[in-house]
């Protein structure tokens, strides 16, 4: 009964469409501009800095909220974990939304900083690291909807979830680690699944080729 409790309650408030909210109270609707993702990197490419901001820190939230309620509620490790899924879950395939959320990137790495929060920094600092120019580009330009989209992020996302995991379960965090696992495994069907909008220009579908999909999270 705890399972199922703690995937529902993670799945609403992954669900929850805030920062699709965010974005609509700008004049913008997220499913009709870059990728259509209602999450956090189109949202901070589409929205402005502050709406961008605020969108890391709500999507990073349901994935710590979920699992604090049911240690609260008393609930072990495991049910706090079965939350965090149903949280990402929520995110990537939200009902509110017709079942086309966002990647579920910061969802899941708010989970990962609740279950262990060293092996979280260590894995933040490697991402942030090998992502810099990237993330500095972003930052820095006042239109961050017209730098084109990253090879490398995608794939240091992979290796930075697969580092959080193999430090946790160094440390004896086993449930930190068996999460990241699930969290990779749920971000790469998410790519799978996602929907790719035409090229603006010539109104083409993209040619998709399963293995950048999942690699660089692009179809060609």
């Amino acid at each position: 009964m705890g399972y199922i409790l703690g995937l529902l309650l993670g799945y609403v408030i992954g669900a929850t469409p805030i920062v699709y909210q965010m974005a609509k109270s700008r004049g913008i609707d997220l499913r009709s501009v870059g990728t259509g993702n209602v999450g956090t990197s189109n949202a901070y490419r589409h929205t402005g800095k502050s709406i961008g901001a605020l969108a890391i820190i709500t999507d990073m939230g349901k994935g710590f909220l979920p699992p604090l309620c049911m240690s609260m509620l008393g609930f072990g490790p495991a049910v706090q974990l079965a939350s965090a899924i149903g949280a990402v879950m929520g995110q990537m395939w939200p009902a509110t939304s017709k079942f086309h959320g966002g990647r579920g990137n910061a969802t899941a790495a708010g989970a990962c900083l609740f279950f262990d929060q060293t092996s979280f920094l260590i894995a933040l600092v490697f991402f942030l690291s090998t992502t810099f120019s990237k993330v500095y580009k972003i930052l820095k330009s006042d239109n961050s909807g017209s730098s084109p989209r990253s090879k490398v992020v995608p794939i240091v996302v992979i290796l930075a979830f697969a580092l959080y995991g193999l430090l946790s379960f160094n440390s004896g965090l086993g449930i930190a680690s068996v999460g990241s696992v699930f969290f990779i495994g749920l971000i790469l069907v998410r790519r799978l699944t996602a929907p790719w909008p035409p090229d603006p220009i010539t109104g083409d579908l993209p040619q998709k080729s399963i293995l950048r999909i999942l690699i660089l999270d692009r179809p060609n």
